[in-house]
């Protein structure tokens, strides 16, 4: 009965809710997404805008500490996502700067 009454408090979010673009940057998608300017989502992860843009435009790979980690996962939560979706890298695809 416990496990019903928890359940029945939690929100259920479709899984196909969002869905990453081949084209941009799937940290810039979720920012998008949230709303956030470059600097509010870098602030609240706890890096530099700059960090944010090298991050989004494949200028270096994005790299996060555990505390930027629990961090963003309460970001992208609202989205439907969670870590385990977020795909390997956070850099436009190399194959869409040539088009």
């Amino acid at each position: 009965m416990q496990l019903h009454y928890v359940l029945s408090q939690c929100t259920m979010i479709d899984e196909n809710q969002f869905e990453f673009k081949k084209d941009v940057s799937p940290l810039k998608q979720i920012r998008d997404a949230l709303d956030l300017s470059r600097e509010s989502f870098a602030q609240r992860l706890g890096v530099t805008t700059t960090t944010i843009y090298r991050w989004e435009s494949g200028r270096n790979p994005a790299t996060f500490t555990i505390p930027q980690m629990k961090k963003l996962q309460q970001l992208i939560r609202p989205l439907g996502l969670d870590i385990s979706d977020l795909p390997d890298s956070m850099a436009v695809p190399e194959n869409s700067h040539s088009n």
